[in-house]
């Protein structure tokens, strides 16, 4: 942004309430659907993956059952936007 003071907020997507009280981090928009993705932070270091859908009212939906400690970060796309990407130090899968 070349002139941050004339900067203003178009849309607000999340805000924080009771059943949803975590730090987003890590935005990302898959533009060819208009999903939009984030790692939230809970508490000292637990993390979970969220999606907002463009229209869905703002309602952050977890996509995986609780937040695990497992450095979940770095969102990213492939090219083409078919993958996502993300670094974490999950245990292998059985």
């Amino acid at each position: 942004m070349s002139t941050p003071a004339e900067a203003k907020i178009v849309r607000v997507l999340w805000s924080r309430g009771p059943e949803l009280d975590f730090l987003p981090r890590w935005p990302l928009v898959r533009a060819s659907t208009g999903q939009y993705l984030f790692v939230g932070v809970e508490g000292p270091n637990e993390r979970n993956l969220y999606e907002l859908s463009r229209g869905e009212g703002g309602r952050a939906e977890a996509m995986q059952p609780k937040p695990r400690q497992d450095q979940l970060e770095g969102l990213f796309l492939s090219p083409g936007g078919r993958y996502l990407l993300f670094n974490a130090n999950r245990p292998e899968r059985r």
